[in-house]
């Protein structure tokens, strides 16, 4: 703040404050739940009218004041027709869903959950039908020193069917490829400094199921998965770039992903 007096004096006073607001970090992707094989949960399918809870404050490494999560949440093989509605433990339930589906359905959608007071998660089945649920973490909120946000004007990447960024060629299944993230976009994105980036990954054409994973190079292949594949799909993704300026997208089935760059996180503040 600066006062001028009416001798022309200036006085200048800085006070620094934080305010309330949360502060990301990137974060995995890791597996959290899936109810296929026991992972955060009993090995079962989720039960019709049910909730299932996780826990993610000081959980592998994730701090205890967080507030919020960034999720991918997947429901496969409902049997019935439903939604999948996530919200903090202890918080009134949202009458909004996260994820809809149909019967017999794998789908996944991401998710920015609140966090409860005992530093929890509730997935709460909608359905008259029981279904499995997987959640893979992919970041999370504090109120401490973490990433900014900056956000950019959406730029695809990469098009396969265009040779945009990669050979114009279907991506083989079971195989990657490497996307430069720093330095790109004619030079808009930072060559340094960036902790993540937000994508929205398409797939298209894609010749049988499965799924697509993008990663940092500078850490091992997660097993969580970012989009599945259908004829089209599109997923929104936030992918970590730790250490390296690349990130890598592996695809399970052969297809045509199309990674746009939509806004970053920038270094820590």
């Amino acid at each position: 703040m600066t006062v001028t007096d009416n001798l022309g004096n200036t006085y200048t006073n800085t006070i620094t404050a934080i305010t309330a607001g949360s502060d990301y970090t990137a974060y995995g992707p890791t597996r959290v739940l899936d109810t296929r094989y026991g992972t955060g949960a009993p090995k079962a399918p989720v039960k019709p009218r049910s909730i299932t809870q996780v826990t993610f404050a000081g959980n592998g490494g994730i701090p205890k004041d967080v507030t919020a999560v960034v999720l991918n949440v997947t429901v496969t093989e409902p049997t019935a027709a439903g939604d999948i509605i996530v919200y903090g433990d202890g918080s009134p339930r949202p009458s909004t869903s996260n994820v809809n589906f149909v019967k017999g359905q794998t789908v996944p959608n991401q998710v920015i959950a609140p966090v409860g007071p005992d530093g929890k998660v509730d997935f709460y089945n909608a359905s008259t039908g029981s279904t499995d649920l997987i959640a893979d973490v992919a970041g999370y909120f504090t109120q401490t020193s973490s990433s900014g946000y900056s956000a950019l004007t959406p730029y695809r990447l990469v098009d396969t069917r265009y040779g945009t960024g990669e050979p114009k060629r279907p991506l083989a299944g079971k195989s990657s490829f490497a996307v430069q993230i720093a330095g790109n976009d004619g030079g808009k994105l930072p060559a340094s400094g960036i902790t993540a980036v937000a994508l929205n990954i398409t797939s298209t054409g894609s010749q049988g199921s499965g799924f697509l994973t993008a990663y940092t190079t500078a850490a091992p292949r997660p097993q969580a998965s970012w989009s599945t594949s259908s004829a089209i799909t599109a997923r929104p993704a936030r992918a970590p770039m730790c250490r390296s300026p690349r990130i890598v997208c592996l695809t399970r089935v052969s297809q045509a992903p199309t990674p746009d760059r939509c806004p970053r996180a920038t270094t820590p503040t």
